[in-house]
């Protein structure tokens, strides 16, 4: 029974979003192999979630420079638009 109580505490623990969570059971049965799929099961949701971080990050950070790319190129325009205005 405390590999069950113990697979269901995990559980738990996974939702709340710790993914560090990791269940020791050491028996060579289906219990034990669940066990191991649970914890892998976890670390992989933990490496999926940090991609996914990365992954945004590095979205922002080109979001970021091609705005100041759009930016630099308003200016360009409105400059130029200025320049042609006066001209008339």
């Amino acid at each position: 029974v405390l590999p069950i109580i113990q697979l269901n505490d995990g559980s738990k623990e996974i939702a709340k979003g710790n993914l560090e969570y990791n269940i020791q059971i050491n028996q060579e049965d289906e219990i034990g192999e669940l066990a191991q799929s649970f914890n892998l099961m976890a670390r992989n949701l933990k490496d999926s979630f940090q991609t996914i971080q990365e992954y945004n990050e590095q979205l922002e950070e080109k979001v970021e420079a091609r705005t100041e790319e759009l930016q630099e190129t308003l200016k360009k325009v409105q400059e130029l638009k200025n320049q042609q205005d006066g001209d008339y």
